[in-house]
């Protein structure tokens, strides 16, 4: 929460003051705001289903979160993309591709569990970033490739 809370307080009072002052921007938000609302009470309830654990339930919840995410808000700009890049420049997502992003995600997810049994506050930090960016970016990506086939 720490990584997250710096980076994401270094711009959002200037958009949050920017919205309040359009009516146009805090109509449009509004309408994009609704699915990380429903994303962030499925996660609540994900870190409650893990009561017995806090770690895991924060762990769990983050899967949840970056995942849903990744589906709803970053799979269309990856669907756009992965189609632009078939057909001008006619390449596609491998299998292989794939193999690399599921042992990026399953080194990271090991890594998390390292730093919190071996409580490295810094690696455990670290590691939460870059598990929510590789479950983010890899949820987009499996999602836009299967969209791609299936309208190629």
């Amino acid at each position: 929460m720490v990584a997250f809370n710096a980076w994401y307080y270094s711009f959002s009072p200037y958009i949050a003051q920017f919205i309040a002052s359009n009516a146009f921007a805090r109509a449009v938000m509004k309408v994009l705001l609704y699915p990380l609302i429903g994303i962030l009470h499925l996660a609540a309830m994900t870190y409650n289903a893990f009561s017995f654990s806090h770690e895991l339930g924060v762990v769990m919840a983050g899967i949840i979160a970056s995942a849903l995410i990744g589906l709803v808000y970053f799979s269309p700009i990856a669907i756009a993309l992965l189609a632009l890049l078939k057909k001008y420049r006619k390449l596609t997502l491998k299998k292989s591709h794939f193999r690399i992003l599921v042992a990026a995600w399953l080194a990271v997810l090991a890594s998390v569990a390292f730093s919190e049994v071996l409580v490295l506050s810094v690696v455990a930090m670290v590691s939460a970033v870059m598990l929510v960016l590789v479950t983010l970016a890899g949820v987009a990506l499996f999602a836009a490739n299967a969209v791609v086939r299936k309208l190629s």
